[in-house]
């Protein structure tokens, strides 16, 4: 109950809906812009939401499932390698012999190391202590939650349990391969195709284009081959991709309802679709989701400015894995990457602001022009005329 409480269980869940369902990278306004005009678009829209929805449900059973598992034999393991130390302990005459663990603890050590724990004397508990790990199941179940690779260490612990471990492995490695893939694809249309249509010269090599992204890509995504790499896969997964999107999310949004209207909308889809589109679509685009974008925008960033980016390290001098925090360089480089993200989209806002703005002032000056030429009669008019022809001639001499 605690949980369902939480802003912070909230906010990781919209933020992983708002994710998987994928806006915010082009990828269904490039792929949509090859689909007949006459095909039912709402109907698809709600069938990739529900399937979305049920491949989520889904997943998050399974891992959330597997990681509990995970977590609960780490903290079995965790007291048993604490009640073996305590023994070699009181055997090497370090530890009095009341201090030395019960046989009944490694049959069932749950729920008898910390009644083990409670019933010893107040001295030899604290000096007992002094050499224990410490055995917790949520900070275990943090531990194993941590990362990109959730997914990967869910089904892997999943699959060795069954008959064939082998060929299941390759089965569901198979089917991450293809869902890395297909991801990629549509994010690659969503950067090829609006290049193309900005620049019709690109149009006639899409190979070459589409072979030169995917190196630069590929370029790009050396550094997280490092052994470090899974650092900053870990700043970019959690704390950079979700504010761009939010932001571009937000702006698409405001854009088709306020700006170019949900009621031209629902009247194109009525002309495109050749029957009545319900009302209520034009106060969800204009009303439901605008909000639902700016919370979640609004959480993520409060999240990022009030803590450090933190993230989960191996500790070679204690042989144990350690939350951290990211340097103040990588917290300033975060802030860049998000700035650079987002930048674009109201400068090129402002460069198209200022090009009508200047549009628009030329245009009354051509026109009061010919306002004051029509004003002073057709033989001033002719005169005029004549003063620029002759400033021409004088001009082309030179």
């Amino acid at each position: 109950m605690p949980a369902l409480l939480s802003v912070e269980v909230w906010r990781r869940t919209g933020n992983q809906v708002f994710l998987s369902l994928g806006p915010g990278f082009g990828s269904f306004t490039a792929i949509s812009s090859y689909i007949p005009r006459s095909n039912n678009c709402i109907s698809d829209a709600f069938a990739v939401a529900f399937l979305n929805l049920a491949t989520s449900v889904i997943a998050t059973l399974v891992v959330f499932a597997m990681m509990g598992h995970l977590a609960t034999v780490n903290t079995r393991k965790c007291y048993l390698m604490n009640a073996e130390t305590v023994r070699t302990l009181v055997a090497a005459g370090v530890l009095l012999p009341e201090a030395e663990p019960p046989d009944s603890l490694f049959q069932d050590p749950p729920s008898i190391y910390s009644k083990w724990l409670s019933s010893l004397p107040e001295k030899v508990k604290n000096k007992v202590t002094e050499h224990l790990a410490p055995c917790n199941l949520t900070e275990e179940l943090k531990k194993v939650m941590e990362g990109p690779g959730v997914a990967f260490v869910s089904f892997t612990d999943l699959i060795s349990g069954f008959p064939g471990a082998i060929v299941w492995a390759i089965v569901v490695f198979l089917l991450l391969v293809n869902l890395g893939l297909s991801t990629m694809v549509g994010i690659m249309q969503g950067i090829i195709t609006p290049l193309q249509d900005t620049f019709s010269s690109l149009r006639k090599r899409t190979k070459l284009l589409t072979v030169s992204i995917c190196v630069l890509m590929f370029l790009g995504s050396l550094i997280f081959a490092r052994p470090s790499g899974s650092y900053y896969v870990n700043l970019l997964d959690d704390y950079w991709v979700s504010l761009p999107l939010f932001f571009i999310g937000i702006l698409e949004n405001v854009a088709m309802a306020w700006i170019y209207g949900a009621r031209r909308f629902i009247a194109d889809l009525k002309i495109m679709l050749d029957r009545p589109i319900s009302t209520i679509y034009r106060w969800l685009w204009g009303c439901l989701t605008p909000f639902v974008l700016l919370v979640l925008f609004a959480t993520s960033l409060i999240h990022l400015s009030l803590q450090s980016p933190k993230y989960l390290a191996w500790d070679s001098a204690t042989s144990n894995e350690v939350i951290r925090t990211y340097p103040s360089w990588a917290q300033t480089l975060l802030r860049l990457i998000i700035t650079i993200s987002i930048i674009p989209i109201p400068a090129y806002s402002l460069y198209t602001l200022a090009q009508r703005a200047f549009s628009v002032t030329t245009l009354r000056g051509t026109t009061a022009a010919f306002n004051s030429e029509a004003e002073e009669g057709p033989e001033k008019s002719h005169l005029w005329h004549q003063r620029r022809q002759n400033l021409k001639m004088v001009k082309m001499d030179k």
